[in-house]
């Protein structure tokens, strides 16, 4: 469903009241940078706006590009250069999907820009109508929930093992792996039964031959058996082990299997620890021996 200007006006004016709360600052730059954003115009025509990170702003109509710039003001609005114009921007509802800003201190039309990954189908009307009617509904005790989208990316302050997780769109949550729409995020959620029932971390590591593999762990900082190597194309010995490093240059030896599941994990800084112990171990008691015997 698309609304003419003031059904536009007077919608948006009646329900974003009701869902402000849930609405993040502009200065979670990374739920809008370099995500698909469409602008439909009156017409019913589709604009394109792609945020760049380096404050380009790309607006595509019907394939013809110009290239603008974006920037965010320290009061938290929005300047947008669009070539033939600047405006200035403030912020009335922003989410993963959708985003919607009015010109600063003007009583026009909010400027709405939806998120094609989100809203496929474009209909701001079923996603806020569902948005309000079911996402909301589970929020407690002002208490924000996890939401995951259709990319399998989540977002949320509840990102902990037990965390429930809502749907940024009306389509049911699979289960499966999920991680942060954050490029340098370097953690992966388990999400089974719309609730976060594990975290993972990928951690990088060199081998004996410099090749850098990336290991799937339960811990941020430790190795256990179950972590298994992401893309594992690995040549093992005949003995399936294999000796890496991490980023401090700690070694370890580890058996893994066939599939990439690492089975043992040995530290040699652990070993090495446990064998001079021994040794001074053994020569204190020789001492104590020799002192007995006198």
């Amino acid at each position: 469903m698309f609304f003419s200007k003031n059904d536009m006006y007077n919608y948006l004016v009646n329900i974003i009241p009701r869902i402000k709360r849930y609405s993040n600052e502009l200065n979670k730059t990374e739920l809008f940078i370099d995500k698909p954003w469409i602008y439909v115009d009156s017409n019913l025509n589709n604009h394109e706006y792609l945020f760049l990170r380096d404050q380009r702003l790309i607006m595509s109509l019907n394939g013809i590009v110009k290239v603008g710039k974006w920037e965010l003001m320290p009061n938290g609005k929005l300047l947008v250069n669009r070539i033939d114009d600047s405006i200035l921007l403030q912020n009335l509802f922003f989410n993963d999907a959708l985003f919607v800003l009015k010109m600063s201190n003007a009583d026009e039309t909010p400027f709405v820009l939806i998120n094609q990954t989100l809203i496929p189908d474009l209909n701001i009307d079923n996603y806020l109508n569902h948005f309000e009617a079911n996402d909301i509904s589970i929020y407690q005790n002002d208490e924000y929930l996890n939401i995951a989208n259709p990319d399998k990316t989540i977002t949320g302050n509840n990102l902990c093992i037990g965390g429930k997780v809502i749907s940024a769109s009306q389509s049911d949550i699979e289960d499966g792996i999920y991680q942060s729409p954050m490029a340098n995020q370097n953690i992966r959620y388990l999400i089974k039964s719309k609730t976060i029932v594990n975290i993972y971390y990928l951690e990088r590591y060199k081998t004996i031959n410099n090749i850098e593999i990336v290991i799937q762990q339960k811990s941020s900082d430790m190795l256990r058996p179950e972590d298994f190597i992401i893309d594992y194309t690995l040549t093992l010995s005949p003995k399936n082990t294999i000796v890496i490093y991490d980023r401090t240059n700690k070694k370890y030896n580890l058996r893994v299997s066939n599939t990439g599941i690492i089975t043992e994990v040995n530290d040699w800084y652990d070993f090495l620890n446990w064998i001079m112990l021994s040794v001074l171990v053994a020569i204190f008691v020789g001492f104590l021996c020799a002192y007995l015997d006198k």
